[in-house]
């Protein structure tokens, strides 16, 4: 008697599991795709892969931050500055502009206050308490390597849930664009305080992106939480990105009302409240330490700048043309001497106080393309599924509130595009998801795209170096690596303006190097200097004196 094999018979559809979570539901279709069970796409990026480019990452940002000389000692120093206030029982600095150079801070009553953000001096206080002192330029530097990692993990998550046809490789790429060839590469190359600052709240704001792409697809409290306390201290760092705070509300509302045809409003009030709560207890925050240093919790200390105008608003609509010039239309000069590529801005700044280290965003990150190709994923029912509208909804509604916020500011620089550039970048990265020719053909576009990169790459590194001699505050690394640089500079595109530069930097090391009782060195810097500029008075009398003080030790 022979025996029948038995087929094991498939449950009814009503028997399957259910994704958890309404948004999820949605996005099953593109989580069921091919590799989405036991694949590598299933888990976005492998673990190991995100460490290697992370690390590859670390390395470039060490070169690059202390060009080439790994001192990585303090800048400016303020967040120590403002500790030492703190330590001594009082939120004013304890020196003043005659003892140690302030840039930036506010005057109050005849005590100097801290102008930045109070959350970054967490990561300060911190190693004091083992006896160690975090320098501005390695918080800076740590803090876009937080950025970096964040928004790998946001890359990854959208990778497995929508596009997990993407190549691992375009990911990685992105990744590098992300931080080599946006004003996120300013923020870690100049490690001055308000580069720290914005670095700071760039990750935050990263962070409560990710904790609200996770909370899209399985909605938690927890994760509701999370997204409110990522936002709360990016407040706690810089106020332009309580912004993003109303967006993620909206999209943490969204993604409990969708798919649902009659709303649990207890549901939603509880996710909403847990949200609000981390922000409104970091504003609370914010307005004690502004009434704390200046009698008034929505003071912000702007009026007691001595460059303040009265008269002159924070914000303002009219300024929004010609800040958008600065930003997105204005060309790269070349002037034919140093610094070889300048960055002027659309003209002359009329309304903005000032366009620093401006020139189009969409020159010097021109990936910045592929947001049309996210359309789809924007428009009134468009072919993309529910759950990745809701994300690109949220993605663009941030990035089109902070563009908005910081052309209305009353000052224009590359580095306050970091505001914004974050979503932008991830609105792109869905764009290129969408994009069939950048996902079936990365192989064909990866030499251009890598080539691409290293220019901007190099137009940001050119940016930061400069901006040595034209912003507070000078650093003796780029100087030491300029003067190095100098005689090869001269040889391959000499001009006056690089001798003059050339020459004020060498003096200025041997400077530097006499105050270190380092004579010998000193004079060569000097006679350096001298070579370059044979006819300054001041480089002669430097260069004698060091010779002296050299020959009598």
């Amino acid at each position: 008697m022979s025996r029948r094999k038995r087929t094991p018979t498939r449950p009814a559809e009503a028997e399957k599991p259910q994704p958890a979570g309404p948004v999820s539901a949605a996005s099953a279709d593109a989580t069921a795709a091919p590799g989405s069970a036991g694949s590598p796409a299933s888990d976005g990026v492998p673990l190991r892969r995100r460490w290697i480019w992370l690390g590859a990452l670390a390395a470039i940002f060490a070169v690059v931050s202390t060009w080439g000389q790994f001192d990585f000692g303090q800048m400016m120093g303020y967040y120590d500055l403002f500790l030492d206030g703190v330590d001594a029982g009082h939120l004013y600095l304890t020196m003043t502009p005659d003892q140690v150079n302030l840039v930036d801070m506010v005057p109050y009553q005849g005590k100097w206050h801290f102008n930045w953000g109070p959350f970054p001096a967490l990561f300060h206080w911190l190693p004091r308490l083992a006896g160690l002192r975090l320098s501005d330029r390695v918080a800076a530097l740590l803090a876009g390597l937080a950025s970096c990692g964040v928004f790998l993990a946001i890359l990854s998550e959208l990778r497995r849930r929508f596009f997990p046809q993407m190549p691992e490789r375009f990911v990685g790429w992105f990744l590098f664009a992300f931080a080599l060839g946006t004003p996120l590469a300013l923020t870690v190359f100049r490690g001055t305080i308000y580069n720290e600052n914005i670095g700071v709240g760039v990750a935050c704001v990263l962070a409560g992106f990710w904790a609200w792409l996770k909370d899209s697809e399985r909605p938690s409290l927890g994760w509701a939480a999370l997204c409110g306390l990522a936002v709360g201290l990016a407040l706690l760092t810089r106020i332009t990105l309580c912004l993003y705070g109303v967006v993620f509300f909206a999209g943490i509302a969204a993604t409990d009302l969708a798919g649902r045809s009659r709303p649990e409003w207890s549901r939603l009030l509880g996710r909403l409240t847990v949200y609000s709560l981390p922000i409104l207890l970091c504003g609370f925050l914010q307005m004690g330490f502004n009434d704390a240093r200046f009698d008034a919790p929505f003071d912000f200390g702007n009026r007691y700048k001595p460059e303040h105008t009265p008269g002159y608003p924070l914000m303002s609509a009219a300024r929004i043309p010609e800040s958008l010039g600065h930003y997105f239309l204005a060309p790269i000069h070349f002037p034919g001497d140093f610094p070889y590529m300048e960055h002027t801005g659309l003209g002359e700044a009329v309304r903005v106080r000032r366009a620093e280290a401006a020139s189009s965003l969409l020159l010097a990150s021109p990936w910045l393309v592929l947001i049309v190709c996210a359309w789809p994923a924007l428009r009134p029912g468009g072919a993309a599924q529910p759950a990745l509208r809701t994300v690109a909804r949220v993605v663009a509604g941030a990035g089109l509130l902070t563009t908005l916020a910081m052309v209305m500011f009353g000052a224009v620089s590359r580095r306050y595009a970091q505001d914004f550039m974050p979503a932008w970048m991830l609105l792109a990265f869905v764009g290129a998801g969408l994009c069939a020719g950048v996902t079936k053909s990365w192989g064909r576009w990866a030499p251009a795209a890598w080539a691409v990169l290293a220019a901007s790459f190099l137009l940001h590194v050119q940016i930061a170096f400069y901006q040595s001699f034209t912003t507070p505050t000078p650093d003796l690394n780029v100087v030491r690596a300029f003067v190095a640089m100098a005689p090869t500079l001269e040889k391959v595109a000499p001009g006056p303006k690089l001798r003059e530069e050339a020459a004020i930097a060498a003096n200025d090391l041997g400077t530097v190097l006499l105050q270190q009782r380092r004579f010998a060195e000193a004079v060569g810097a000097f006679e350096q200097a001298a070579a370059w500029q044979p006819d300054s008075d001041r480089i002669r009398q430097n260069l004698e004196m060091a010779r002296r003080l050299a020959g009598g030790r």
